[in-house]
């Protein structure tokens, strides 16, 4: 099995997502850098989290604006999409707050934590949503295609399996964490690098069936890699801050390799 690396995490007691959803919702009430803004004309440049409305919707966003930022140099591009629960208003911005941008900060990108208005990421509406989404954010700061991301836990994790497989034309990769792959994803003809992280503890999600997808991709030809856990359980999603994190010198490769 040709894994990228194997990671040894601790255990915890405590149920992350229950401390996601209660930051998501401080980040909502106080949390940001500033107030919720609308529309485009009021996107913040300057380094910081904001909490944004996409009109002429309601597709509440959370974005992260690296420190640096120049729009004549561009920056890259990563797409969180949050774990399942009860998604309050700003949801995504607690995920992208414990987990991803502690993980992939050192990439100075653009992250934009859109919230699941459907009750999922892998349907046509939470589609449509993101797409609309992604072309907002590309017409209002200058994001380098060659440098593209997509990743996201449990159903964001399956969000992204979706995301990947439908639209190779906007991501350069994508990392799906502790999720079920979609059942024909050994059919798919994927385009993109995928790398899998899972832990073999996990109690929702099932290691083996995960491992299977990842083995019959290889023996295809895709490029696929895998992170494998020990010892996390499904809710403990802080502490995959450092596999995630382990990921980097991956993603900078596959970045560097883009035409």
């Amino acid at each position: 099995m040709n894994f990228l690396c194997r990671w040894l995490g601790k255990k915890s007691p405590a149920s992350y997502w229950l401390l996601a959803g209660a930051l998501a919702v401080a980040v909502a009430a106080c949390g940001s850098d500033d107030p919720v803004g609308s529309g485009e004309e009021d996107l913040p440049q300057s380094r910081g989290i904001y909490r944004r409305v996409l009109l002429p919707g309601s597709q509440r966003y959370t974005i992260s604006i690296p420190a640096g930022y120049d729009a004549q140099r561009g920056a890259p591009l990563i797409l969180s999409l949050h774990f399942g629960g009860t998604v309050t208003p700003f949801y995504g911005g607690g995920m992208l707050e414990i987990l991803v941008l502690p993980a992939l900060e050192d990439l100075g990108a653009i992250v934009v934590a859109p919230d699941a208005m459907s009750g999922g990421w892998d349907n046509a509406e939470s589609e449509k949503n993101v797409l609309d989404l992604i072309r907002a954010i590309k017409a209002n700061y200058t994001i380098d295609e060659t440098r593209t991301l997509v990743t996201g836990f449990s159903m964001g994790g399956r969000g992204t399996w979706y995301m990947a497989a439908r639209h190779p034309e906007l991501f350069r990769a994508a990392i799906p964490i502790s999720a079920r792959p979609e059942e024909n994803a050994a059919d798919v003809d994927w385009q993109i690098p995928l790398l899998v992280i899972h832990s073999v503890a996990d109690e929702v999600i099932p290691f083996e069936p995960v491992e299977t997808t990842v083995r019959t991709l290889i023996a295809k030809g895709v490029r696929i890699e895998m992170i494998v856990v020990q010892g996390l359980t499904h809710f403990e999603t802080d502490l995959f801050i450092a596999p995630l994190k382990a990921a980097l010198p991956w993603i900078r490769e596959v970045w560097s390799q883009v035409p």
